[in-house]
């Protein structure tokens, strides 16, 4: 899959996946975690596939779609996972800078020895990924840590 094609699938599919709020407020928490296993499993495919174009370890693909799971497991389950110790927040964190990570190395150029920092496209990709992510961490760790 060539860079283009992945950036015009990946995206639209990370933003939805942050819009989870929305989803389970809309269509209810079972309905919304069906909608958005199958965008997870879409994104964790392309995510797969563009880790082995690059040549690179495809199991990391689930750090793509990892928070968002637990999100939406969590909202169908009616649990607050990390209310009891701080541990289970410092993980979910991890999770997504883990997300962030997979998100960058996937946006790096096709060409092997060309310069990233010289690519405009990967230019703009850092900082939108990057605010995407923090954004979605802050929107979904209160439904984990309170009953706000």
């Amino acid at each position: 899959m060539d860079r283009r094609a992945y950036i015009y699938i990946v995206t639209p599919l990370f933003v939805f996946l942050n819009c989870g709020e929305l989803l389970v407020a809309r269509l209810g928490s079972a309905l919304a975690l069906v909608v958005a296993s199958v965008a997870m499993v879409v994104l964790w495919g392309a995510v797969w596939v563009r880790l082995c174009r690059q040549q690179l370890r495809p199991e990391f693909a689930v750090l793509s779609i990892l928070p968002q799971l637990v999100f939406y497991v969590s909202q169908y389950t009616q649990t607050l996972v990390f209310s009891e110790t701080p541990f289970w927040g410092t993980l979910y964190a991890l999770m997504w800078l883990g997300c962030l990570g997979i998100a960058i190395v996937t946006a790096l150029p096709d060409t092997k020895g060309a310069s990233p920092w010289r690519d405009p496209i990967f230019l703009l990709l850092i900082p939108l990924t990057t605010f995407c992510t923090v954004s979605g961490f802050l929107q979904y760790y209160p439904y984990f840590s309170s009953s706000i």
